[in-house]
């Protein structure tokens, strides 16, 4: 009977581990995305720096239009 509540626990544990392995995991792959997009931000804004308009910003770097015009303002304020 001993054996039966070490059973359960190593099951318990054993999911703990894998939900926290695909937590870890999940978030390392946010963070690259987030890294990536910021550094689409950074190359776009050292473009629109030198002259560059925004249309081809956006299709160098792959952000949108939108997002690299909100860039453009931010860089004028």
């Amino acid at each position: 009977m001993k054996k039966e509540p070490m059973q359960m626990w190593e099951m318990v544990q054993e999911i703990y581990d894998d939900g926290f392995r695909e937590g870890l995991e999940e978030a390392r792959r946010e963070g690259l995305e987030e890294g990536r997009q910021q550094e689409k931000r950074d190359i776009a804004c050292c473009l629109l720096r030198e002259g560059l308009v925004a249309d081809l910003v956006a299709k160098y770097t792959l952000l949108s239009v939108d997002e690299v015009n909100a860039l453009q303002r931010q860089l004028a304020e």
